[in-house]
């Protein structure tokens, strides 16, 4: 046989043994992941008027309804929310009290469930007083979120509204005297009942459980008549964002332990 091809076919042959040795010399362990985001996501489960000093003033029987008249607020009547949401849930209350007095008085009790995924935290309550520039509104004041069409690309209203979008009242820095007003948590204790937490330092709620806020709003208005026939508008925003948990350490498996 001739020599150069004989040089030639030798390396060639050993090729496979050489791949079928390489692949037994080898070993791989591995691990895979999956991950599932979860959500944040609170809702008004239910609410009661615990008691007010509003009154039948017009003398046609109601007063809720009339006097007093509180409007749901769902979060698919928000103009940059789809109307199409298959789980549209209660996010607000609009309530209107025609006529208030001095000494008049609201107390109301509302409940927030977690319905995420996720434990939340409550961050500090933001209120909000709305006037017409420096003094109270001459004719009923908006509610802010009727008065722009609908936006296809905002499709969830946590994320806030569009960019662009103008609130078409004002707000300035404005905290009235004669106005009392109180904010109080509580959360349900098994064997203890509703017990009232602060909402910045214990204010974390777990998924599917609820904290029940109590609001108190007092009108302390006998030294200002230039108020009569006049409005004001006054907001609540309760905030939350997810839970942080701690670190958990030393979780073990395994077959056996053979190494140090």
């Amino acid at each position: 046989m001739n020599k150069k091809l004989v040089a030639l076919l030798i390396p060639v042959m050993l090729l496979p043994m050489i791949g079928f040795a390489y692949a037994h010399w080898t070993d791989t362990v591995y691990k895979q992941y999956k991950m599932h985001a979860g959500t944040v996501d609170v809702e008004i489960d239910y609410y009661h008027v615990l008691n007010t000093t509003s009154y039948d003033v017009n003398c046609n029987g109601d007063v809720f309804g009339d006097e007093l008249n509180i409007t749901e607020v769902w979060e698919t009547d928000f103009p940059w929310v789809k109307k199409d949401s298959p789980s549209p849930q209660l996010v607000g209350l609009r309530i209107k009290a025609d006529p208030i007095y001095p000494c008049w008085e609201l107390r109301i009790e509302i409940y927030i469930h977690n319905v995420g995924r996720l434990s939340v935290k409550m961050d500090d309550p933001i209120v909000e007083w709305y006037t017409n520039g420096t003094s109270w509104y001459n004719e009923d004041p908006c509610w802010d979120n009727t008065t722009v069409g609908d936006d296809p690309d905002f499709d969830n209203f946590h994320t806030g509204p569009p960019a662009g979008y103008k609130w078409p009242c004002t707000k300035p820095n404005w905290k009235p005297a004669y106005f009392q007003y109180d904010m109080k948590f509580y959360r349900n204790v098994t064997g203890v009942g509703w017990v009232q937490f602060e909402p910045t330092t214990d204010g974390t709620i777990k998924p599917c459980k609820c904290i029940k806020v109590v609001e108190y709003i007092h009108f302390l208005g006998q030294p200002y008549p230039e108020f009569e026939c006049h409005w004001c508008r006054l907001d609540v925003w309760i905030p939350f964002h997810q839970h942080v948990g701690e670190n958990i350490w030393c979780y073990e498996g395994g077959p056996e332990r053979a190494c140090p």
